[in-house]
């Protein structure tokens, strides 16, 4: 089943909208599969289980095809094609051209196609992929937000446990308390301090000592 997402602007290009209306005669899907139109030049169709944005040109491989125009001709771009004309690295290479409308509609028919089970399974572990890891980033940089919030109220934490005898339990701590600690307490005392009066005596000789 074909749907439309913006059925007003496949009206500006009636190529498409013939073209679409053949298609949609054969197509046969067992979810619907959304046609976006991009200004009046280009198609994307793409299987609502696996939506993509469309503020770019979708990959060909995350939709299910594409039709457009490109230098005065059709093009009917799908993952199944492998247009050995091209390079496979060069973006022709999932690509069929023609000024022949009959001709796309023959290589939509064809090329246009619901995914395998296959590439379903596949698709489906790499939403869920991206889903787990885009939580994790979300709870690891909420995490950090409070890891290094105020390293300084940490610090100051631990000299009140080193001042009260408590021995730390981890290596990691172990070492800042017996080692670390007389940096840390002259970094506290002094961070809030501005450069102090001096006074700067020039000996006879033009030796200079400076005296706070």
């Amino acid at each position: 089943m074909l749907v439309l997402k913006n059925e007003k602007q496949i009206e500006l290009n009636p190529t498409f909208t013939q073209l679409l209306a053949d298609f949609r005669r054969t197509h046969v899907s067992r979810f619907p599969v959304e046609v976006v139109v991009r200004h009046d030049d280009y198609i994307a169709f793409v299987d609502s289980r696996f939506p993509v944005a469309y503020e770019d040109t979708p990959n060909v491989n995350k939709i299910l095809g594409a039709v457009f125009f490109s230098d005065g001709k059709l093009v009917v771009e799908s993952r199944l094609i492998q247009n050995d004309k091209y390079n496979i690295h060069s973006s022709d290479y999932h690509t069929r051209k023609t000024q022949d409308t009959r001709k796309v509609l023959k290589y939509m028919k064809e090329y246009i196609k619901p995914y395998t089970a296959h590439e379903i399974a596949n698709r489906t572990i790499n939403v869920a992929e991206q889903a787990f890891d885009d939580h994790k980033t979300r709870v690891i940089w909420k995490a950090q937000d409070y890891r290094l919030f105020d390293v300084e109220a940490i610090y100051e934490e631990l000299m009140h446990m080193k001042a009260i005898g408590y021995e730390p339990k981890t290596e990691r701590v172990q070492k800042i308390m017996k080692e670390g600690f007389d940096h840390i307490e002259h970094s506290v005392r002094i961070k809030d301090k501005d450069f102090p009066r001096v006074h700067v005596y020039l000996a006879p000789d033009e030796t200079v000592n400076v005296v706070s």
